[in-house]
């Protein structure tokens, strides 16, 4: 099988290891030949999933740039909800992985 680089997702926890709660995908990218082929929709299910195993895990954040339409429609389809933009003018965007009574 020739296997191709689509695009990447890296992402890690906000705060120290012994028990983190919020997780942050810094860069979510997907190369322009390979978009509109549902390879960023499934690429975002498996990093939820990931970190929804994660037993500490509260919530999951991402930003991007508030006119990216398509960014946008695909963080919200499913569940994020936008909270603001940061200092540098980006959407900050959050998923509620459990509820703190759930800890």
């Amino acid at each position: 099988m020739d296997e191709q680089l689509a695009g990447f997702i890296m992402y890690s926890p906000m705060e120290p290891l012994e028990a983190p709660v919020h997780y942050q995908i810094f860069r979510f990218m997907v190369d322009a030949q390979y978009q509109a082929r549902g390879i960023g929709r499934q690429a975002l299910a498996l990093v939820l999933a990931e970190v929804t195993a994660i037993e500490t895990a509260l919530e999951l954040r991402i930003n991007y740039v508030p006119d990216n339409t398509v960014a946008r429609s695909l963080y919200l389809s499913f569940g994020f909800t936008e909270v603001g933009l940061d200092q540098y003018g980006e959407m900050v965007a959050r998923i509620r992985i459990r509820d703190i009574e759930a800890q």
